[in-house]
């Protein structure tokens, strides 16, 4: 936790697309459809142990059986 504490102390601030829809945050992306579904569906078990990679198996796996 104290190494975690400093690197959040030196780290250096960075700009990001924010959003707000009916006080809803989002960042960066927005979107509808098949997309949401897909991203909201996929494991998140998944996406740490195969990355960006889980998105494209849960699209396969629940859209094209």
């Amino acid at each position: 936790m104290k190494k975690a504490c400093k690197k959040i102390i030196n780290s250096k601030g960075e700009k990001i697309d924010l959003g707000v829809v009916n006080n809803d945050y989002f960042i960066n992306i927005a979107s509808l459809g098949i997309f949401s579904e897909v991203s909201q569906g996929t494991s998140i078990l998944l996406k740490k142990k195969i990355g960006k990679l889980a998105y494209n198996a849960s699209l396969k796996d629940g859209y094209f059986k």
